[in-house]
């Protein structure tokens, strides 16, 4: 995405009514964001601050075509021109320019007077600033970086995000041929700055590699079957505005560049990373190198859009892992049975994806606001070529003015009913596709599609992921044992997200070893084999649980505070409504303005 704020080395990758208030949806605008300012002096800050977004935006694309592609279909009508470059850089020089421009980008901001901005202006601009800060920040600790690790690295990503590359004219097929002619020297750049790291003592740690390796391995081995040659042939076969000749050349075109020049780059770096060389001093979490506990708190505050402390976060998920055992232990008590159907059966009904996302979109409308329109979107399995190396499932965000171009992937390796159910619901209705959708629907600045909200987004998902449990089908055992197996459903789910985060924490924070987490493990009947997966992960994977579970906890304590307060005037559905409408923002600002809201109810 450029060199300004928006997430240096983010590797390419990759939202109506109220019943109490009984106002309208512009009546929830002027209620929750004060009247502006309408001075002259208030209006040219207005106005300045507009600019500085729109700015931001258009100048955020200069070295990444594939961001471009991926955010925009007509860029034109935004006043963006096609970059140069179809990647970004991976070099220290890259960063050093990356910090320049943020620094530059913090000064024009910090020259708007904000306090003349609307409220909504307020808040945009509190967001930027805040973002901005951090990421600056981050930019003295790029040793840290690493852009090959196994789950999230360039090596997993890069295939799923050209596979997904769109072809809607003639001239996207030529830039995505462009772009694979400059995946060589893309991935010798990430294998250069991995030995840099090694050279400086931040190298990845052996079996990190070698789940890096493994992962390329599978890749690889798809060649009579590749993703990216099938992808390309499914993509021809749309493109109606080619002829047959045409189509034919292109599909020649792409697979000798995937044969001939993207194989052996991965190849290439393979044999690369099979070179490093790293010390047993790299097994460790991060809190053993030098200045590796200060990265690690600016990291996770980054990345969960929360303000607690480390410390606090420890205390949070030490309390919460005991009221789900509590929870666990009551259901156990009163309803054995049920405890014994879950521990035997995942499988539940026979209703297929697409029933499921159609049927979650009805029953949560009793709790989550319409949208004023219906949300167009596609459902398929993820391609063999990435079934063992992806998530449960994924949903691919739509360009900003392509807003019905959504499509939710789900791994058919992972089936069962009663997990799949909500997976669907954590990606679907009322999860990442809905809040994605809904949050459009306001017209927001174009400026939020390039600004990493993930600790907003995935919290937002897995809150909608716990709630939405309670809408499973448990088949022949629905009407007897739903409450329980509901209840039981949701405290295993919960069990896994808040132990993992609480190992990174443990590890990255604390410093633990391996053997230090089997003993916590023992206590929870967990393996050998168990611990090292969660040792292995936090090390290789730092805070990518606790994006999820610290967001969860910070939306569950914000409604257990409105419940509070309002009492019999409280409403889910209104409750969604303003996270939805008040859009990604970090916690801090969004627990500020429901307790506006709250208060707004109450009078």
């Amino acid at each position: 995405m450029k060199r300004k704020i928006w997430l240096l080395f983010s590797t390419i990758f990759l939202a109506l009514s109220l019943v109490l208030s009984g106002c309208t949806c512009l009546d929830f605008v002027t209620s929750i964001f004060t009247k502006s300012d309408t001075t002259a002096e208030a209006k040219k800050e207005q106005q300045a601050f507009e600019e500085y977004v729109t700015k931001e935006f258009r100048t955020s694309f200069e070295d990444n075509l594939i961001g471009l592609h991926f955010t925009l279909k007509d860029p034109a009508s935004y006043g963006i021109e096609k970059p140069e470059n179809p990647l970004p850089p991976l070099t220290l020089e890259y960063n050093e320019e990356c910090k320049e421009e943020m620094d530059k980008s913090k000064e024009a901001l910090a020259a708007i007077d904000s306090s003349l901005l609307t409220e909504k202006q307020q808040i945009f601009y509190e967001t930027i600033s805040h973002y901005l800060d951090q990421q600056i920040a981050l930019t003295d600790y790029t040793q840290f970086t690493n852009l090959l690790s196994a789950d999230q690295g360039i090596a997993s990503q890069l295939p799923v995000t050209l596979s997904e590359y769109s072809f809607d004219t003639e001239e996207d097929i030529k830039d995505y041929l462009l772009i694979l002619t400059k995946i060589p020297d893309y991935l010798k750049e990430a294998l250069e700055w991995e030995k840099i790291r090694d050279q400086d003592g931040y190298c990845m740690a052996e079996f990190e590699i070698d789940d890096a390796v493994n992962q390329i391995d599978r890749f690889l081995s798809e060649r009579e079957d590749n993703l990216l040659i099938d992808s390309f042939h499914d993509r021809m076969e749309n493109a109606g505005f080619l002829s047959e000749d045409q189509k034919k050349t292109y599909e020649k075109n792409n697979e000798q560049l995937i044969n001939h020049t993207v194989l052996p780059a991965f190849c290439a770096l393979k044999e690369g990373l099979l070179s490093l060389t790293p010390s047993g001093e790299n097994n460790k979490g991060l809190c053993h190198y030098e200045n590796g506990r200060e990265y690690y708190e600016l990291l996770i505050q980054s990345m969960t859009l929360s303000d607690r402390s480390i410390s606090q976060m420890i205390k949070t998920l030490e309390k919460r892992m005991k009221v789900i055992s509590k929870r666990v232990a009551k259901v156990y008590r009163e309803d054995p049975k049920a405890y014994e159907i879950l521990s035997d059966n995942n499988d539940f009904n026979n209703e297929t994806p697409e029933e499921m996302l159609k049927r979650l979109s009805t029953c949560i409308q009793d709790e989550y606001p319409d949208l004023t329109k219906d949300i167009s979107y596609q459902v398929n399995p993820i391609p063999d070529a990435l079934q063992n190396n992806v998530t449960a499932a994924y949903y691919m965000i739509p360009p900003v003015d392509a807003k019905t171009e959504n499509k939710i992937y789900y791994n058919k390796n992972r089936t069962e009913s009663a997990s799949l159910f909500t997976t669907l619901a954590h990606e679907g209705y009322p999860g990442h596709m809905y809040q994605n959708q809904y949050f459009l629907s306001t017209d927001p600045y174009p400026l939020y599609s390039v600004i990493d909200f993930t600790g907003y987004k995935e919290g937002w998902a897995y809150y909608t992921e716990i709630d939405c449990t309670k809408y499973n089908d448990y088949g022949q055992y629905n009407e007897k044992y739903h409450d329980s197996l509901t209840e039981l459903s949701r405290c295993n789910d919960e069990f896994g997200y808040c132990l993992s985060s609480l190992i990174d924490l443990y590890v990255n924070w604390k410093g633990m070893s391996e053997e230090e987490i089997k003993d916590i493990l023992d206590v929870y009947g967990l393996d050998q084999t168990s611990a090292r997966s969660f040792y292995e992960y936090a090390i290789e994977e730092p805070g990518a649980y606790l994006q999820y579970y610290i967001g969860y906890l910070e939306l569950l304590s914000m409604r257990n505070e409105a419940e509070k307060e309002l009492k019999n005037q409280f409403s889910a559905k209104n409750f969604h409504q303003k996270i939805l409408e008040i859009g990604p923002c970090y916690y801090s600002q969004l627990e500020k303005l429901l307790k506006k809201w709250a208060n707004s109810v109450k009078k």
